[in-house]
């Protein structure tokens, strides 16, 4: 089944957090854009009705809410995977169903990535805000406080983005076409499936940033269960996909046997995870330096036992010389 052809699929990830779920559409039916499919993906969560869904929150003209239930989960990845199966959109975004959008989000993304001047870019990303909240006992959400995400990024390079992932899916609408170039998003890995992606895509293209605050990605550091992010409560989950990710692209180069994305990866998480990148780099030339001391010691500690030798011999050259002499003039 595919829906006809809206400009934007928005694919809507949930499960078993109906709080959420229904802040989540009336965000995107508060679209001041509204050529686009919202794909609700249901990932194994109680059964979802798709004519109440729609009764519930009510979209812009010329939009369409389509719901799939998954009758078990698949996975987040492959969630994305079978939203992006229904549709057939120019251009895809994912919304979590807890994250939220800026009224004016897919305006000014979808009008960025059309303009002629800008279709070097697979992609476009906006600024982000990070937002801090609670859920309350009776299921109120209760924003904290809030601050911009990554506020330093000027630019996505790919040696950046090597190093770590640098935005969050909420704020990254790009166009479908580059599935046909690198692939779906990738089912076996749980959590780090966006950043998988971005670094396939980015072998290939180039991603814009648009100065705009229009992404709000929210964190619950407190929550538990359901209402818990990923992000906070599934910190080893994390790093045995951070592995994966990164063996299977160095497991790539190899194979290979070239310098590639694997060895670039790895060695920037390395550099990463041990801190700050000058101060890295200031212990690699002082163990390079200390390596190189002690090579210079041994080889002038050679260097003087070659010379003791040659003095030695020298000596005894000297000695049979005169010794030869002495009986020539005998």
């Amino acid at each position: 089944m595919t829906s006809s052809t809206n400009a934007v699929a928005v694919i809507l990830r949930t499960k078993d957090r109906p709080e959420f779920l229904d802040r989540a559409l009336a965000d995107i039916a508060a679209q001041s854009f509204s050529d686009f499919t919202v794909v609700v993906v249901n990932d194994g969560g109680a059964p979802l009705d798709e004519a109440v869904l729609k009764r519930a929150h009510p979209l812009p003209n010329g939009s369409q809410l389509l719901l799939i239930n998954n009758s078990e989960s698949v996975g987040r990845a492959d969630a994305c995977n079978v939203g992006l199966a229904a549709t057939d959109s120019e251009f895809v975004v994912l919304h979590d169903d807890d994250d939220t959008w800026e009224p004016r989000f897919l305006e000014l993304t979808v009008a960025f990535l059309r303009d002629p001047v800008n279709e070097v870019f697979a992609g476009v990303i906006t600024r982000t805000n990070l937002v801090h909240e609670e859920v309350e006992d009776d299921g109120r959400i209760t924003v904290t406080s809030s601050e911009p995400f990554n506020p330093g990024l000027r630019r996505i390079d790919l040696i950046d983005l090597a190093a770590r992932n640098l935005f969050p899916p909420i704020s990254f609408l790009y166009r479908r076409s580059i599935h046909d170039l690198v692939g779906g998003y990738n089912p076996d890995l749980r959590v780090m499936m966006d950043w998988d992606f971005n670094l396939r895509l980015i072998r290939h293209r180039d991603i814009a940033i648009l100065d705009a605050p229009l992404a709000n990605w929210h964190l619950r550091e407190s929550s538990t269960g359901a209402a818990a992010n990923v992000t906070t409560t599934e910190g080893l989950r994390y790093e045995q996909d951070r592995a994966r990710l990164l063996n299977s692209l160095l497991r790539v180069d190899l194979d290979e046997g070239q310098f590639g994305l694997g060895v670039l990866v790895s060695l920037l998480h390395r550099i990463q995870r041990d801190g700050d990148v000058a101060e890295y780099l200031n212990g690699v030339l002082r163990a390079e330096a200390s390596r190189q001391g002690a090579e210079l010691l041994h080889i002038r500690g050679t260097v003087e036992s070659i010379e003791h030798t040659v003095n030695t011999r020298w000596r005894l050259l000297r000695a049979i010389r005169d010794r030869l002499l002495r009986r020539k003039e005998h």
